[in-house]
């Protein structure tokens, strides 16, 4: 062989080599990324059910739609959430629902990013916590 085939062989193996490096680490970070992003849910939702419990034990009272939804809003922001996601709790314009917003808070350490966002419209009368304005008690 002449020293010019060994360059190009060299060369040709190199490039090979250092592509398929490339790939191996990118699907590690995906996998890594996909594994975060699955435990970022599971902590929302486990927050969720939390939440959903303690509106439960706290709203025992007949109140209408609007005023349980209030009520849900304050319980919801006086109520400590998992350290590393951020909740946000929006009354909504119509006054008779919520929006809940979890986001995944990045640690010091790690390079999250997943950047997970999670929505959810939560409403006193589908979780059974309202009596329609005309049926409350005066």
């Amino acid at each position: 062989m002449h020293l010019v085939e060994v360059m190009v062989a060299g060369s040709v193996f190199l490039g090979a080599s250092c592509s398929s490096l490339q790939i191996w680490a990118a699907s590690g970070n995906s996998a890594q990324q996909w594994i975060e992003r699955r435990q970022a849910l599971e902590r929302s939702e486990q927050d969720r059910l939390l939440l959903e419990a303690h509106w439960r034990r706290s709203l025992t009272t007949a109140l209408d739609c609007s005023q349980a939804a209030t009520s849900m809003a304050n319980l919801a922001q006086e109520a400590a959430a998992d350290n590393t996601l951020q909740r946000s709790v929006q009354l909504n314009p119509d006054g008779r629902s919520l929006s809940l917003e979890w986001r995944s808070v990045s640690s010091g350490g790690s390079k999250s990013g997943t950047g997970f966002e999670r929505r959810r419209l939560v409403a006193p009368a589908g979780l059974g916590l309202c009596t329609p304005a005309a049926e409350v008690p005066a």
